[in-house]
């Protein structure tokens, strides 16, 4: 398996929701990076499509990011995982970043 675009970083407390098929899903992001992040769900999900609209909750923010699903697992008889690639990032997004650290200025 080849190295990661971009580097990652786990993360507390930064929860996101989503729809897929009429149905809200609700979730944490575990790491995130920035072009992409790994979100565990507490029920089944079966996408019909690979694209999805990310609302990620901040303490101080809301981003709408619009993401493709890279990858899915099943990770226990409760939880799914959703690693998911971040199409057209805001500014206010790679601003947040930059805070916590995890990308720098360029």
């Amino acid at each position: 398996m080849g190295k990661r675009a971009c580097e990652r970083f786990p993360v507390d407390n930064i929860e996101v929701k989503f729809f897929c098929q009429n149905t809200v899903y609700y979730g944490n992001v575990v790491n995130l990076s920035a072009k992409g992040m790994y979100i565990v769900i507490k029920e089944e999900f079966i996408p019909s499509d690979l694209k999805l609209d990310l609302f990620i909750f901040t303490s101080n923010e809301i981003f709408h990011i619009p993401a493709k699903i890279a990858r899915l697992l099943k990770t226990d008889d409760l939880d799914y995982g959703l690693g998911v690639e971040l199409m057209s990032l805001p500014q206010s997004y790679l601003e947040f970043l930059i805070k916590l650290n995890f990308v720098h200025e360029q």
